[in-house]
């Protein structure tokens, strides 16, 4: 492959990966949202991040509690597969950046099942709302990552560079959503 294309595809492939870099792998906020991470970047708490003692719904029809921890753990999967991603793209290792673009897929998918088969108050209807709607672009995300990684496998830089171009597009809105359901569950 000749020098220019690969540096081409290689400068589409890091920006992709600092819209997914927004998402953070940073550990979760523990104590209180007064602390900030090691980094102190606002990016990193668009994965739904959310204090213990967030208000919740006492009633037994709701299941506010479990959805917070639910999210929670979800968002701690979707790290580690951005991760992922992003160690592949370091190393540029295009099956390894496949694989775990398949793991985002494959985990957002779970993830938004379980995200619509909780009941919460009215409180957090619009937090999941946004956090489902998180979820499905990072799953469009993987989607494209997925099919980037193969069209550069097979030779197809303009394919790839379109694909990681869409990655990087639908990690951007999925970040806005997770933001904006974080937001929506802070007290």
């Amino acid at each position: 492959m000749k020098l220019v294309t690969k540096v081409i595809v290689l400068f589409v492939i890091f920006a992709t990966l600092l819209a997914v870099g927004c998402v953070g792998s940073a550990d979760e906020e523990s104590s209180s949202h007064a602390e900030e991470s090691s980094s102190g970047s606002a990016d990193e708490e668009s994965s739904l991040q959310v204090e213990e003692s967030s208000p919740q719904s006492n009633t037994s029809t709701y299941q506010d509690e479990e959805w917070i921890a639910s999210a929670k753990n979800q968002s701690k999967i979707i790290r580690t597969d951005f991760a992922g991603v992003s160690r592949a793209r370091e190393s540029f290792d295009a099956d390894v950046l496949g694989k775990w673009g398949q793991n985002l897929v494959n985990d957002t998918r779970e993830a938004i099942e379980e995200n619509d088969n909780y009941t919460v108050s009215s409180t957090l209807q619009d937090a999941q709302k946004q956090w489902g709607l998180a979820l499905q672009d990072y799953n469009k995300a993987g989607k494209f990552i997925v099919t980037g990684a193969d069209a550069y496998k097979n030779g197809n830089i303009i394919s790839a560079t379109n694909d990681f171009r869409k990655a990087a597009t639908f990690v951007k809105t999925g970040t806005e959503s997770a933001k904006l359901a974080a937001a929506y569950v802070e007290p």
